[in-house]
């Protein structure tokens, strides 16, 4: 029979940090968004931050090679001041992917079984807490699948289950994620198994998507709460990045967006014009937020009914 103190305990989330965005220690999760976002350079920085305070990632990237990422780490530490200790808990890879799992028998290919054993011995080896796929889609063959999306999953989930590791995967958000937004809508790219598999989906969109000349005030008070400059064309507002959860019935309520600018740009109320700046948003702008995607939403479902009649 449960306690009250066992339910108490369930809820409790086993942070690895806090800062800049909250990551639970264990989990298997997913952050999509539109191509030319900025995830991969939005995933590395939040590395990067990780590093400085004692927390190791190990960096898998098959899609960029380590020559571009490693510009991208001399880009940030011109920007944010990285010691030369992070690289002690960063470890870039550079890797050629294939599938790593057989579209027929759904069993792990060769390159899979090289694949999962050279993680689980740098896991083994090196003691990460974070293992990052940049990108999850050049391992899969049949994304829209949700049997060989589940088995490519369980591959991640049996590694970090063994380890107690974090893995983030980062993958796209599906095509049509710029008609539907929301709580409860699943905006990442391929089978439901990719996000039902995992327990923190996180999606990363440019401000511009909500910079409407109809949703342009509420915007504005967004940016007035967050203390950021007005979003005055859709210029400024791509230079933000708006990061939040969207599966958040396993995680405690402070898990709030934040708004984080990556690009070089003059910025008034920040007086050493840092061009990567992270501003977290209280729950009373997490309230606005919910009103301009409800409002998306409701503009978009009033124009389906005016093309009925």
């Amino acid at each position: 029979m449960l306690a009250p103190s066992d339910l108490q305990d369930e809820e409790q989330v086993d942070l690895i940090i806090s800062n800049p965005f909250p990551l639970p220690r264990g989990v298997l999760a997913i952050l999509g968004g539109q191509g030319e976002t900025g995830k991969s350079f939005l995933t590395l920085y939040l590395a990067s931050q990780w590093a400085k305070q004692g927390v190791k990632t190990l960096y898998f990237s098959l899609e960029d090679s380590l020559v571009f990422t490693k510009k991208r780490l001399i880009y940030l530490a011109k920007h944010t001041a990285l010691p030369r200790e992070i690289f002690s808990n960063l470890v870039l890879y550079r890797v050629k992917p294939q599938p790593i799992i057989d579209q027929y028998s759904l069993q792990l290919t060769s390159f899979g079984r090289k694949f999962e054993f050279y993680l689980r011995s740098q896991v083994k080896l090196l003691r990460p807490d974070v293992i990052v796929i940049d990108p999850i889609a050049f391992l899969l063959i049949k994304e829209n699948d949700n049997a060989y999306a589940a088995a490519v999953m369980d591959v991640f989930n049996s590694i970090l289950e063994e380890a107690n590791v974090t893995i983030i995967l980062l993958h796209h958000l599906n095509k049509l994620a710029r008609e539907a937004d929301g709580e409860g809508v699943n905006n990442i790219r391929g089978a439901s198994a990719l996000t039902d598999h995992s327990r923190f989906v996180i999606e990363a969109r440019r401000l511009s998507f909500y910079a409407t000349r109809s949703r342009r005030k509420l915007l504005a008070k967004i940016c007035e709460n967050a203390k950021i400059p007005q979003i005055s064309s859709e210029k400024t507002a791509r230079q933000w990045i708006l990061v939040k959860n969207t599966k958040s019935s396993h995680l405690p309520a402070h898990f709030l967006p934040f708004l984080v600018r990556l690009f070089p740009a003059p910025d008034p109320l920040n007086n050493n014009d840092e061009s990567i700046v992270i501003k977290p948003m209280s729950h009373y702008l997490e309230a606005l937020l919910e009103e301009l995607e409800e409002e998306n939403n409701g503009g978009k479902s009033n124009a389906k009914k005016r093309k009925q009649y």
